[in-house]
């Protein structure tokens, strides 16, 4: 799932983030998710 803050990964865990946009925190990404958010310890940037 691609949105126009992160690209995600739907799992039968949750939300697997992947990628984040440029100049968008992680604990944005965090308060705009609804579901479980996992993690991992490296997010990479965006890149169009």
């Amino acid at each position: 799932m691609v949105t126009e803050l992160a690209v995600l990964d739907v799992t039968h865990q949750g939300f697997l983030l992947v990628e984040h946009a440029l100049e968008v925190s992680i604990q944005e990404i965090k308060d705009a998710t609804v579901g479980k958010l996992i993690i991992p310890d490296l997010v990479k940037e965006m890149h169009f």
